[in-house]
């Protein structure tokens, strides 16, 4: 939920993700803790969300666990994203297949 500031980005896009932490945060923990009881489980949504790798982070993991054209796509002016990668799978004739050795 990072971004650049508004003198070097897109103002719109920094306005929304400042007003979206600011009422993940502050506001919604107030309000789930109200409804449910709970104020541990609405202060911790956020700071696990808050602390998700950023995302050339998330694609160079995902990259390393063998995925190609690993891409992440922006979504809601960049509150969150939608990660995709493709997975290479063995055929039963590849030598790395349990099936191979059958």
């Amino acid at each position: 939920m990072e971004g650049p500031p508004p003198e070097t980005g897109d103002c719109c896009a920094y306005l929304v993700r400042a007003a979206h932490k600011f009422y993940f945060t502050r506001i919604m923990p107030l309000i789930g803790a109200g409804i449910s009881k709970d104020k541990a489980a609405y202060r911790y949504l956020p700071a696990s969300v808050l602390n998700f790798p950023k995302p050339q982070d998330c694609t160079a993991t995902m990259q390393k666990a063998g995925f190609a054209d690993v891409r992440h796509r922006p979504l809601s002016l960049g509150i969150c994203n939608l990660f995709t990668g493709m997975r290479a799978f063995p055929t039963a004739s590849s030598p790395s297949s349990p099936a191979a050795g059958s």
